[in-house]
Parts: structure tokens; sequence; C-alpha cells
């Protein structure tokens, strides 16, 4: 199976749980039905990732770290390996700006990182 039919089966499977869940809500399944499918649903798509995991063979951080010049190195990555790489590295939200009609205000855009690299302290040092 490819790696697209994977992404579609994990997202059927994600859809399809959600649905359970809607149902216990209106009566329709049990409490019972829904943990057990969810144990199984939760267990295939586990199954999913692992086989998707290890598909990937290069790892767009290392590409664009490692080279020479980072920023060509950006450019010449794809788009998911852009978003991959972002979303490994920090976690981007847009808040709402209150205001109406088109433009980007890059002021209700939030930055916020997954790390401590380069936020001011060592390993070992105190907690202030």
């Amino acid at each position: 199976m490819d790696a697209e039919a994977l992404r579609a089966g994990r997202k059927a499977i994600r859809n399809r749980l959600e649905l359970m869940a809607e149902d216990e809500v209106l009566g329709l399944k049990t409490r019972a039905q829904v943990i057990a499918a969810t144990k199984r649903g939760n267990a295939r798509i586990a199954e999913i990732d692992e086989v998707l995991n290890a598909s990937v063979t290069t790892d767009p951080l290392a590409t664009v770290i490692n080279a020479p010049d980072p920023v060509a190195a950006w450019d010449r990555l794809e788009l998911a390996d852009q978003r991959l790489f972002i979303d490994r590295l920090c976690t981007v939200t847009i808040l709402p700006s209150g205001r109406r009609g088109r433009g980007f205000d890059p002021t209700t855009v939030d930055i916020a990182t997954k790390h401590t690299l380069g936020q001011g302290s060592l390993p070992g040092e105190a907690l202030s």
C-alpha cells in the first residue's frame, strides 16, 4: 500500500472514531462498543504510523541544518517538508485580528518554540 493510501486510511479511521463518539452521545452505540472500537482504531493508526515512519528516508531538518547554504537548501525543500520542518521546531498560531477585509497582519501570528535552544538557560542551571 502506498503512503497516500495509508494516510487516507488513517484519516478514515479517525473520522469513523469521531462518528462512533457522536453515536454514543445519541445513544446509538454503547460505551463498551465505542471503547472497543477506539482501541482497535488506535491500534491500526499506530500500525499505519509505524509503516509511514519507516518509509521516511531523509530528514528535512538534517538537509537544511547540514547544508553549506541553509537558505538555498530550504528553498529546495518540497512544501510538505517545509511544513514538517516548521512543525518540528515550533507551533505557529494565527490569531484573530479583529479587523475585516483583506491583508495579512503579522502581529496576529504567535510562534512558540518546541525547544529551549537559544533561550538563555544552559543544562544544569537552576530555574528561576
